[in-house]
């Protein structure tokens, strides 16, 4: 990153002189903005003797610059290099400063200046006489003090003498001729008091020194560059500034349109004219009769002579006949005889007997008349014609000419549509007397061909290059700009642009630069390359794809392998993914990487002897974590490795059976899980402990392949639990539970054919059992204690399922049905009250689900449903529902939450098809809050907070223009009153007819100027046209403050009457917001009423019903041994 350091810097005064030198630098980017907020590293230099002289003293210093790229630093006191600061001599030499940067808080310092210590450090060498007293011990030379005093005009000298001046003043002598002058300079004059004379500063520079004189910055097309051997820059975006929204545009007309470019509109210019000046406008002479006018009242006169000159022997004449009788005016007649071969009719006569011409012998020029057609070829005796064109007419319209540099051709409405010459080898065709086609020769004399559109602007043009030739160039236009390009150049090689409505090209095909036997393909965004397929330089085909700002794919071959593909895929300049063929084998690979450019996973084939076989390796921190192998028995197998590269899972075909599959799991190397096919074709899985001893074995039992068997055992190799196939019946299973050799639990069948399961105690007391009754042939389940029943799962006495719970010999808990078709759950408490029910409701016009809660007998909330939706409700100790959860109105589809205070509404919140509600209301009804939609638009929201009478008095909205509205008589903030416990303070809001935002700060002139820079965020939000600056001097010696310049980055001050004052002043600028240019101050008294709402009505449902009686004798089962 190029970097620029604008430098000031000065020597504070302090009692005694201080061991540093303050020093102050604004930091730039090569964009000349400021470098805020960042941690910059300089390398300061003290150079002796010249600005390339040794160094003396070498210090760094890390620092940050503040929101204005400003640092501050003291030279002397940073990180020392090389040198003692404290050491160096500033008496004895001259002393230069050298500055280097790095911007980025490293060590690669860029130089950026050398210039020479004048003045600052030589306090440091007044420090060298601070402590000594006197040079010698005489007394009588010592320092002495002058003073004057005015009141008798004595001027005394300490330890000496006093004499008196002379009167007239203050002056030591009476001569006038000898005074104190005051030199000043004006521009580049240096003056001189008292008649002093003057002369001209022929540098105009503060001093002498060559190395810091001001640099003029310029830009040529899109480079910045700085005088005095500066340097330059190229700026990317060929623009003043990064604003997309005040580019320059161009002004153009076509016929009577003129068009603003960059979408800046059109319009008509109803005065077809090259400029507002009426008194210059085209006229045109005409002649009705002897009469010759000029129009735009230019006048007329009489022309006396009716004549086109002054020649009377020239005079036009009349032909006549009057019978056969031919005569002329102004001439002779003769007698026509009896053959001639001229016919008369009614309008006059005629001959058919060949051709007829006017003229002195037949020939041009003169008339000639066929009965084809006319030809008039070049006569003297037409004023409109010339002795070298010929002429054809149809009637009164003139259809063709012929001179000796051009043909034309016009249409029968006198519409020019055709012209051959004027111009060396050009031929045009018009359309309503527009251009639509024209071949002709280019700047570089090769042949061209255009054509036009309506509109006047070239829509199509083949040519040469200019300056080559042999190229050909063909351009298609859209509006007058080129869309399209298809050329050939002097690479002997041809290519095509094509462009977008930004003028930037958009795709390129072609060849490579300097490479015309490599085609290319570019594809490009906004004029920056997103896309390129072409050939590379081994004679194979490459695409690449670009991101925004890298790129991201790239398809070719590995270098040096040219019959070989490859796909890269990259994420900001990194490789993340390679599709390629494995050099080695003639295999494909498949290979991604982690940010730290390590393999995640590599697809190949298992090995460089195995090229048939595929592998799919993953890895993590550069290690492989998990390999899918293709193995050279013809079987697949599975590995994964722990961190120590040791195998833990592997599945891969049977040692001895490739045909087989087996599992095997290991923990450092030991197994401790297999699963794999046994020699009777059965399946087998063993899983064995941290020894080696089996814990888990599910395999056939011995002689049974076709039944299944499970073994778990203890530590000690005891089996506690089995199942199997029962040996006297293969077709009924078991499942026992064992704990030192007896049986707890027993899964099984009885005789009857019939599903049992027992538990039992070490006693062999039985616990609970499951079977089926000898009732009515129902299952049953019982648990026992002392042989009492618990729980009790049988059916009712209208063969319902029936499930009882008892405390103490009394039913509890009941889970049946409610004699309606409907299950149910009653729960009872010890005084014989229902606690809760869950079942359906007993209206038959409304089956559906419901939860009741009680307290006492009385009924606190209901869960239930009426018609279509679900409705919860609450209710208080007064039995009133004081919470209503349903849906609106008419509304199935929508929810509704409404809850209340003894029978009142006090919140509501709903949703319908297109918004939410909430809505709070007081003890008459009326809203206080209101959280809506708005009622133009459902899609933006509204907030209200209401007064006593239920009208919005603040709040919030989303207008139709999508702009957030707060809304209120006084917006306020508050805070804890910071002295008074018992006090908050409370400000208001400025307000005005505008959307606005303001930045402030306090700010330096240095020599009469400062350019003070806004924070980005306020160039962000902030429209610059709009804005303000307000400024107070901190200063009382303040000439006055104004504002020379202001844009979207800042503005720039100066002190009034050419000041040069040093001092700070205070400044504040206001702007409109970005995007609320036209706020609206004035508004529909409706555009801020939210959407109606109705209060939902309350829903009246039905109970739950009582549960059917229970079968005699259910809780005693019958069981089959």
């Amino acid at each position: 990153m190029l970097t620029s350091l604008f430098l000031t810097f000065f020597l504070c005064s302090f009692g005694q002189a201080p061991q540093s030198i303050s020093y102050q630098a604004i930091v730039r980017g090569n964009d000349f903005v400021p470098l805020t907020d960042q941690l910059v590293n300089l390398q300061i230099s003290i150079l002796k003797e010249s600005p390339t002289g040794n160094p003396v003293y070498v210090e760094s210093h890390l620092v940050t610059s503040n929101s204005f790229g400003l640092i501050n630093l003291n030279i002397g006191q940073g990180e020392v290099i090389d040198g003692t600061f404290n050491a160096i001599n500033w008496s004895n030499d001259e002393f230069f400063l050298k500055v280097e940067l790095d911007p980025e808080g490293g060590n690669n310092f860029l130089p950026m200046g050398t210039s020479q210590l004048i003045s600052v450090p030589y306090a440091l060498h007044a420090r060298t006489a601070e402590f000594v007293d006197d040079a010698d011990a005489d007394p009588m030379n010592e320092l002495q003090a002058l003073s004057f005093n005015t009141n008798n005009n004595e001027l005394s000298i300490s330890g000496g003498n006093t004499i008196t001046i002379p009167t007239g003043g203050t002056d030591a002598d009476a001569d006038p001729t000898n005074e104190l002058q005051t030199l000043s300079k004006t521009g580049n004059t240096i003056n001189l008091s008292q008649n002093g004379g003057s002369v001209t500063d022929e540098v105009d520079d503060a001093d002498p020194n060559p190395l810091n004189e001001i640099q003029m910055l310029s830009k040529t097309g899109n480079t910045v560059t700085l005088s005095q051997n500066g340097g330059s820059v190229i700026d990317e975006v060929n623009d003043a500034d990064p604003d997309p929204l005040n580019e320059i545009q161009t002004i153009s007309k076509t016929g009577n349109t003129i068009t603003l470019s960059q979408n800046g509109g059109s319009v008509i210019d109803e005065v077809d004219d090259a400029d507002p000046d009426p008194t210059n406008e085209i006229q045109t002479l005409s002649k009705a009769g002897n009469t010759v006018t000029l129009s735009q009242n230019g006048g007329s006169f009489i022309d006396e002579v009716d004549d086109d000159d002054a020649d009377p022997t020239n005079e036009i004449q009349t032909l006549g006949l009057s019978g056969n009788v031919l005569s002329i005016s102004d001439g002779n007649s003769v007698t026509l005889n009896g053959l001639s071969p001229w016919v008369g009719f009614s309008n006059g006569i005629y001959y058919d007997q060949g051709e007829v011409w006017v003229g002195s012998t037949g020939v041009a020029p003169g008339l000639k008349m066929t009965q084809s057609g006319m030809s008039v070829l070049g006569t003297n005796n037409l004023t409109d014609l010339s002795p070298s064109e010929l002429r054809f007419e149809e009637g009164d319209v003139i259809r063709a000419k012929l001179s000796t540099d051009r043909l034309r051709f016009w249409d029968g409405n006198g519409q020019y549509t055709t012209a051959i010459g004027g111009y060396p080898g050009f031929m045009g065709t018009y359309f309503d007397g527009n251009p639509v086609s024209a071949i002709g020769l280019n700047a570089g004399n090769s042949g061209s061909i255009g054509l036009y559109g309506s509109s006047g602007n070239i829509n199509i043009s083949m040519t040469s290059i200019i300056g080559q030739p042999d190229a050909g160039l063909i351009d298609v236009n859209y509006n007058g700009n080129a869309r399209a390009r298809m050329a050939a150049n002097g690479d002997d090689a041809g290519y095509f642009y094509s462009y977008g409505p930004s003028d930037y090209y958009n795709t390129y095909q072609g060849y490579v630069t300097g490479f015309p036997d490599i085609g290319a393909f570019y594809a490009a965004q906004n004029g920056y390359l997103r896309a390129k397929l072409t050939s590379n330089f081994e004679d194979a085909g490459e695409v690449v794809t670009f991101g925004p700002s890298s790129e991201n794919v790239r398809i070719g071959n590995p270098a040096g392998l040219p019959q070989t593909g490859k796909i890269s895929l990259f994420h900001m300049n990194k490789l993340t993914s390679v599709l390629s063929i494995d050099a080695y084998n003639d295999a494909g690979a498949i290979a991604t990487y982690n940010p730290s450019d390590s393999l995640n996973v590599l697809l190949s084939s298992y090995g460089a002897l195995s090229p048939d076989q595929g592998a799919v390796r993953v890895y993590g921190d550069g290690e492989q974590k998990v390999a899918l192998l293709a193995e050279d028995d013809g079987a697949g197998a599975v590995e994964v490795d722990g961190p120590g590269l040791e195998t833990n899972v592997r599945i891969s075909g049977g040692l001895t059976d490739p045909d087989s599959g087996e599992i095997n799991i290991f923990k450092d190397g030991n197994e401790r899980v297999s699963l794999n096919v046994t020699n009777a074709e059965a399946g087998a899985l063993v899983t064995r402990g941290p020894s080696g001893n089996k814990l888990v074995e599910i395999t056939p039992p011995l002689g049974q392949p076709d039944a299944g068997g499970l073994g778990l055992y203890s530590p000690l190799g005891k089996v506690n639990v089995q199942l199997g196939i029962t040996f006297n019946d293969p077709e009924s299973g078991t499942i026992g539970t064992f704990k030192n050799g007896f049986l707890l639990a027993l899964m099984g069948d009885n005789p009857g054919g019939a599903g049992t399961f027992s538990t039992y105690d070490v006693n062999g007391s039985i616990k609970s059992l499951t079977t089926t009754s000898t009732y009515n042939e129902a299952g049953v389940f019982t648990t026992f204690y002392n042989s009492q029943p618990l729980i009790d799962l049988s059916t009712s006495t209208s063969n319902g399922g029936y499930l009882l719970t008892y405390l103490n010999q009394a039913p509890v808990t009941h889970l049946t049905h409610n004699g309606a078709g409907a299950g149910g759950l009653w729960l009872a408490n010890s005084n014989n009250y229902y606690d809760a029910v869950l079942t359906s409701n007993n209206d038959p016009n409304n089956f559906g689900g419901i939860l009741q809660l009680f307290k006492n007998g009385n009924e606190k909330l209901k869960l239930t449903t009426s018609t279509n939706v679900g409705i919860i409700q609450a209710k208080g100790a007064a039995g009133q529902v004081i919470t209503d959860i349903s849906s609106p109105n008419g509304d199935d589809n929508s929810g509704c939450i409404t809850l209340y205070h003894m029978g009142s509404i006090r919140t509501l919140n709903c949703s319908n098809q297109y918004h939410g509600v909430i809505k709070t209301y007081d003890d008459i009804w009326l809203e206080n809050v209101n959280i809506n939609a708005l009622g133009t638009n459902t899609s933006h929201g509204y907030i209200s907070v209401n007064d006593f009478n239920g009208f919005p008095q603040a709040g919030a909205y989303v207008d139709a223009g999508g702009q957030g509205i707060v809304f209120g008589d006084v917006k306020s903030f508050r805070m804890q009153h910071p002295e008074k416990a018992d006090k908050e303070i409370w400000y208001a809001s400025v307000e005005g007819p505008e959307a606005a935002a303001y930045v402030r700060g306090t700010a330096t002139l240095i020599d009469g100027k400062i350019n003070v820079e806004f924070p980005d965020h306020f160039s962000l939000v902030a429209n610059p046209s709009t804005m303000t600056v307000m400024m107070t001097p901190l200063s009382p010696d303040s000439k006055g403050l104004c504002v020379t310049q202001k844009n979207e980055n800042g503005f720039t001050v100066q002190e009034l009457w050419n000041g040069k004052g040093n001092y700070e002043f205070d400044w504040e600028v206001k702007c409109v917001r970005k995007g609320y240019e036209n706020y609206r101050v004035i508004r529909d008294s409706d555009e801020a009423d939210p959407t109606p709402t109705e209060i939902p009505k309350k829903v009246t449902t039905a109970d739950g019903g009582s549960p059917q009686p229970a079968t005699s004798k259910s809780h005693f089962p019958q069981t089959r041994d």
